[in-house]
This record gives C-alpha cells, structure tokens and sequence, in this order.
C-alpha cells in the first residue's frame, strides 16, 4: 500500500532484529557470502545424548565487487566518525 511505500524511504516502515543486523554485516565482512547465524550449537537430552544443530550452507547474496564497495564506505564510519570509541586495536571493524 502506499502508506508502508512512503514510510519505509524515511526507515519506518520496516524493523530489523539485532541477530538480522548482524547477519547482514558478516555477509558484507564475509565478501557477500550468507552463512545463517545459528544461536544454538547442539542440544542435550537427560541421558546425555547431544544432537548437533548442523551449519547452514553458505550462500552467495550479494557480489564480492559489491561487498568490498559496501566495506570501503562502511570503514570511514569507524576510522574518522561516530564509531572511533569502538575501535579495537588490531583489528578492522
């Protein structure tokens, strides 16, 4: 409808999870492959059998060409603007 189509230019008609957030930022970090978060590794029953929750494969979504762009305008953010407190030494963010 066109209440959601305008809303959403302006970042209202739409909302993201943390776990969401972070996915999109590890695909970009991780040259444009997905790899699903998993929030639980394995569980374990009373007898102590532990069932495995597998790894999603990795997927392709969005072009190497177009994460390392994606990066180069994300990098500035933490080097010369806003995120510099979250800085840590020896490692890009």
């Amino acid at each position: 409808d066109k209440l959601t189509h305008y809303t959403t230019m302006f970042g209202q008609g739409m909302a993201a999870t943390p776990i969401q957030m972070a996915s999109v930022y590890q695909t970009i970090a991780n040259d444009g492959v997905r790899i699903a978060p998993r929030l639980v590794a394995s569980c374990t029953d009373s007898e102590g059998n532990v069932t495995e929750n597998p790894q999603a494969e990795p997927t392709r979504v969005i072009s190497s060409e177009t994460s390392t762009k994606l990066r180069a305008m994300l990098e500035p953010l933490f080097s010369e603007y806003t995120g510099k407190s979250a800085q840590i030494s020896g490692y890009n963010l």
